[in-house]
């Protein structure tokens, strides 16, 4: 017979762990995509648009962490903590590339 006193069963955190390591992946790839990239025998408008494409791929990095630790919130998964330091990991980025812009 069940009680109303049970405990719950809380979710895996996939989406917390996901939401810290999604700005840190984002980066490695960045890095990989510019130590690939050799500029000296690209030309200068080409140099550009890699720039542009690099920055794209760190934002869209920091809003998928973002909303991860927004989807591990809503799905109230077993570690709380995980999505705070997901919202600190990302947040941060987020306001400086804002406020800088």
């Amino acid at each position: 017979m069940e009680t109303a006193l049970q405990p719950i069963d809380k979710r895996a955190p996939i989406c917390g762990a996901m939401g810290i390591a999604a700005p840190f992946v984002g980066v490695a790839l960045a890095l990989l995509a510019y130590r690939a990239y050799d500029p000296p025998s690209r030309p200068e408008d080409e140099a550009w648009s890699f720039a542009v494409w690099l920055v794209l791929l760190l934002y869209g990095s920091i809003m998928s962490g973002l909303i991860l630790t927004c989807v591990a919130v809503a799905r109230d998964e077993k570690y709380w903590v995980l999505p705070w330091i997901g919202f600190l990991v990302n947040a941060g980025p987020f306001l400086y590339a804002i406020i800088a812009s």
